[in-house]
């Protein structure tokens, strides 16, 4: 039976240690200048063009076909502002998360396959439930946050795994969340924990963020033995229905891995 490398051990001890420290915050967000004492390195990502930038894990999927007039004609999930007379009668259902699960419903039908449910591709359609995973993916209590969607692959080949989670709570692009952070890490440690990725090094995340009033990003993880490195989009606004960002987000959540996590 193959043993772990001892690298391999220590980078998992030291990302328990680190998910502990987080854990432990009283603050719900990190300004990025701060992140370095933790030892996280956060630089900027993009989803278009052939930068540099882009994720180095993670790619678009080309299986989506382009949507046809009845998808792109389906009523989007918009929601009143404060100074509408309607919003205070819908304040309860006004809460992240409930905007997160109406965005997630909509986005859902770009992404599956209409003939039997599922999503197109190798990854797997699971219930958030029925996936192990370290620790709890949810806070319940306020400020809230938790996962909606996620996926991961079948055999040993790859440790790569996505979510689609929530945050109670309003941010900016110069800060991430406690529980943003916290949901990459136990995504990460969950992964490294199986025995059929025993010879991988890396267990890259990616995560599909929504924030305070449906708001988002996708930020990329890896941890290379000293730091956590988080490549993360510009924070934008999906209070407005956006054809190109509803793409990118479908396409990344669909699209395959990539990049060596065996040698890194």
């Amino acid at each position: 039976m193959e043993t772990e490398h001892p690298v391999r051990l220590e980078r998992r001890k030291i990302l328990l240690q680190l998910e502990r420290t987080i854990e432990q915050l009283q603050v719900q967000q990190i300004d990025l200048s701060e992140l370095r004492q933790f030892s996280i390195a956060v630089q900027p990502m993009t989803l278009t063009g052939n930068s540099d930038s882009r994720p180095s894990f993670f790619t678009r999927s080309r299986l989506l076909d382009e949507p046809d007039d009845e998808l792109l004609e389906k009523e989007y999930p918009t929601y009143p502002h404060e100074a509408d007379p309607s919003y205070e009668e819908l304040e309860p259902f006004l809460i992240p998360y409930y905007r997160a699960m109406g965005f997630c419903d909509y986005l859902t039908s770009w992404m599956l396959d209409e003939t039997c449910g599922r999503m197109p591709g190798p990854w797997s359609s699971k219930c958030v439930g029925d996936y192990t995973t370290y620790k709890s993916l949810f806070q319940y209590h306020e400020p809230a946050f938790g996962a909606l969607y996620m996926t991961d692959l079948s055999g040993p080949d790859h440790p790569h795994t996505k979510a689609i989670v929530y945050n109670n709570v309003n941010t900016t692009d110069q800060a991430i969340l406690r529980g943003e952070l916290l949901l990459i890490l136990r995504l990460m440690i969950g992964q490294l924990r199986k025995r059929r990725f025993i010879r991988h090094m890396v267990a890259p995340v990616l995560l599909f963020s929504i924030v305070g009033p449906q708001h988002a990003r996708i930020i990329e993880a890896t941890f290379d033995g000293s730091n956590l490195n988080l490549r993360s989009t510009k924070i934008f606004d999906l209070r407005y229905k956006n054809v190109q960002g509803l793409k990118d987000f479908a396409e990344y959540y669909l699209g395959p891995p990539i990049g060596d996590t065996v040698k890194t």
